[in-house]
């Protein structure tokens, strides 16, 4: 799968306002207002006769003003403009009644309309310079994000690298460790000069702390997570204790003094932690709406879903500190109205207890760029609690929250995942349920051998804040040192 975020293009937007359907008095009002309001908001103003004939491009971010007049003109034709205008999130749409007028009656456009108490020339500018700061405000963010994940993917792409350097490096110690047991030069004393030592130092170290890493890591998965050491493990061990322990002869042979080696190992734990971090935020590129596209196709989908539910976890999944935990997304299933309702109640009652909650409906602004709300929301929370109904039929976009939110967990071993299930049996025995494909290893392992995720049946009793926050809490964390 391609990696990337969908960020806006650049560092600033642009903004448009097209008043539709209104005279040259109420737009200069419109647009007085608006200049008062906007401040040093640099925005352009345009009129148009209707939806229809009007373009609006995704670069820009866009206010369409609609007057009673271009209400009660408008036809099927600028409903399919508008819908189309609106899809890519940097719309809104309003309503400006000048004083004196009469709002229309029913329209063809009321559901599109921002729902407000007033809509007078200074509230409706209000609205409008209001989401453009928002908007704005928003690209800054994704333009940050975007140049951080640039910087990382490039950062990897480096990073990965070292890998099989530190190995032919290792090979060379070893050797060179064997020749000063034997009492002859380091690496026959051909190479030991002042260019080779210091990146010979620097790999081998590398290679030091990568071997620490691996079998500490291990070690305690073994422990904790897997509760068993055999014999393959321990020969690997030792293995890697006595590379380590020929490496670490060899650096000394190589250098005069300890502040070289010091120096060396410095940098080595700053690239390894490095790596390390620059492949979290890899994994978390992965791309939403591509995952949706994916949805969208019932051969994909199978495909994409069968590969996430089966896919091992392994010790480098796990971290070795639990990651923060205070924050939580809530994804459900808009067709069923037990989900919707219950969604929001854990909303309600998580947010009362200190979680700062994202969930759709209420944390992404209506015309908002509700892609990388979506994107940064899941990739960033601590906790992502599914709202399932076996009953009722999975949207292409809560089936790419849920594989997304899979994706990361067996990955990077976050975010902790908690499935509210109503009909669990249904959902579990039923070979080609979306939900029982992604989440194969929660719905068929035992509690206690499934770290990151859990499953609350809601089949039976009514579900409250206590239980909620219980179940959430016994979310085992994907680290191996509490």
């Amino acid at each position: 799968m391609r990696h990337s975020r969908n960020h806006m293009p650049s560092s600033y937007a642009s903004f448009c306002v097209t008043v539709v359907g209104s005279t040259p008095g109420e737009s200069e009002y419109l647009e007085d207002a608006l200049r008062y309001a906007g401040g040093t908001l640099t925005f352009e103003i345009k009129r148009e006769p209707n939806v229809a004939g009007s373009s609006f491009p995704v670069e820009a971010v866009h206010a369409i003003v609609f007057t009673p007049t271009g209400l009660a003109q408008a036809t099927s034709a600028d409903v399919d403009a508008l819908r189309s205008a609106m899809k890519p999130g940097t719309c809104r749409v309003y309503l400006f009644v000048c004083p004196g007028a009469s709002s229309s009656g029913v329209s063809l456009l009321d559901d599109f309309i921002q729902r407000t108490h007033t809509h007078g020339a200074d509230s409706v500018a209000e609205q409008i310079i209001g989401f453009f700061r928002e908007a704005d405000d928003l690209n800054r963010r994704s333009s940050l994000l975007h140049f951080r994940d640039f910087t990382c993917l490039g950062a990897y792409r480096f990073l990965k690298v070292l890998w099989p350097f530190s190995y032919i490096f290792a090979v060379l110690h070893v050797l060179n460790a064997t020749a000063t047991l034997m009492g002859r030069e380091p690496w026959l004393g051909a190479l030991a000069n002042p260019y080779v030592v210091p990146v010979a130092s620097f790999f081998g170290a590398f290679f030091i702390v990568h071997c620490i890493v691996v079998v500490v890591r291990n070690t305690l998965f073994g422990m904790r997570i897997v509760k068993r050491l055999n014999v393959r493990f321990a020969v690997g061990a030792g293995v890697f204790s006595l590379l380590v322990a020929a490496t670490a002869r060899s650096l000394a042979a190589l250098n005069e003094s300890t502040s070289p080696i010091l120096i060396s190992g410095l940098l080595a734990v700053g690239a390894y932690s490095l790596y390390m971090y620059t492949r979290r935020i890899r994994a978390e590129c992965a791309s939403l709406s591509e995952l949706h596209t994916a949805m969208a196709d019932p051969r994909r989908r199978i495909t994409l879903l069968t590969a996430i539910g089966r896919q091992r976890i392994t010790s480098g999944t796990f971290s070795f500190l639990p990651l923060p935990t205070k924050s939580l997304f809530i994804s459900y299933m808009h067709a069923s109205e037990w989900s919707s309702k219950t969604a929001a109640l854990i909303q309600r009652w998580t947010a009362d207890h200190g979680f700062e909650v994202f969930m759709d409906r209420s944390a992404i602004p209506s015309g908002s760029l509700w892609r990388q709300f979506l994107l940064q929301g899941i990739s960033e929370c601590g906790y992502f609690v599914a709202v399932l109904d076996g009953n009722a039929t999975a949207t292409e976009w809560v089936l790419g929250e849920s594989a997304y939110a899979a994706l990361l967990r067996k990955s990077i071993g976050k975010p902790r995942i908690l499935l509210v299930v109503r009909n669990v049996d249904g959902v579990a025995k039923a070979p080609q349920n979306p939900f029982r494909i992604i989440y194969l290893d929660v719905f068929h392992l035992p509690p206690e051998r499934c770290y990151g995720a859990a499953i609350l049946p809601a089949d039976h009793g009514e579900l409250t804040a206590e239980l909620i926050l219980r179940a959430m809490e016994k979310v085992r964390p994907m680290c191996l040192l509490r």
